[in-house]
């Protein structure tokens, strides 16, 4: 894989900030192995670009530098998505170079991978609790929401619509629900706020329009949102003002299920493509025979035609 130009010196300046961060904990001998490993899984074609054209390498240092800005992880975690990104197998080597406990994450993250694509219906609190009763270490959750709020971040411009959509759906139904049942607000409230845009893009325009009007008007509108979800929830962080939870109290975020479901009549609609006969939401029904290898069938999030 080539590196542009860009990239080394993103590399470059991550690389210094994360030693910096991290202090003592990480020494010299760790950045030497690392490295190490890093040039190894290049020269031997393990490192390829994802569905967005993203770095995988640029990828793990932004999600490392969330990891320990943002949720207070250190060396072994910081190791850990380095080792990951670069699919290091060897857990014995792992174990002798850096340690039990940084063999201990990366093995967890291959473990919630396989977890992941063995379950092709993930939409649901069953899934969120097995992913979290799975992981044997918490901090292979976090470094998973990590991730996915880096990813959110970094896909704004992409070309890949679909896989935009995709990364969206899983962001507002499993990782902000993750990031809230542990504690981190801030990065639920960016998951879902960045879902809502990608997925409902007129909607956040317009609400961020709503927010960024006068004063007065302003007020107007939050108190208008905030007595509706007073309405509707008693979360104690149901008032925070953001454009999902803005979106949530209005009757567009209500009549929308947080969890698709097919209601199309037989089977063969899915089949065929044709759209969900649900008229509150953009929805094609697909099924999930031929990519996923099960009998079970859902409605997808689609882009309007």
């Amino acid at each position: 894989m080539i590196f542009t130009k860009q990239e080394i010196v993103e590399i470059n300046h991550l690389r210094h900030y994360l030693i910096d961060k991290v202090g003592d904990a990480f020494s010299a001998d760790d950045y030497r192995k690392l490295k190490d490993n890093l040039r190894m899984a290049i020269s031997q074609g393990k490192v390829h670009r994802d569905a967005f054209g993203l770095n995988p390498i640029v990828t793990a240092m932004q999600t490392a530098r969330i990891c320990v800005d943002e949720i207070g992880l250190r060396r072994d975690s910081v190791i850990a998505t380095l080792l990951y990104a670069c699919q290091a197998t060897d857990y014995d080597d792992m174990a002798a170079r850096y340690g039990d406990s940084v063999e201990h994450i990366v093995h967890g993250l291959e473990k919630i991978q396989h977890l992941y694509d063995k379950n092709p219906v993930i939409e649901s609190d069953n899934f969120r609790n097995l992913l979290l009763s799975f992981a044997e270490d918490m901090r292979v959750i976090l470094i998973m929401i990590a991730d996915r709020v880096n990813i959110m971040r970094q896909i704004r411009d992409t070309d890949n619509k679909v896989a935009q959509h995709e990364v969206s759906e899983e962001a507002s139904y499993l990782y902000a629900p993750l990031a809230h049942k542990l504690g981190l607000y801030t990065l639920k409230s960016e998951l879902e706020d960045l879902s809502l845009k990608y997925l409902e893009h007129d909607a956040y325009y317009m609400i961020k329009e709503k927010l960024n009007a006068p004063k007065t008007a302003r007020d107007a509108y939050r108190s208008r949102s905030a007595a509706s979800r007073a309405s509707t929830t008693s979360s104690p962080y149901a008032s925070s003002s953001t454009r999902h939870s803005t979106w949530r109290s209005s009757s567009a975020g209500r009549s929308t299920p947080s969890s698709p479901t097919c209601t199309s009549p037989t089977p063969s609609d899915c089949e065929t493509g044709s759209r969900c006969p649900n008229p509150t939401a953009t929805r094609v029904c697909t099924s999930l025979c031929s990519d996923r290898k099960t009998n079970g069938r859902r409605c997808r999030y689609a882009p309007s035609a």
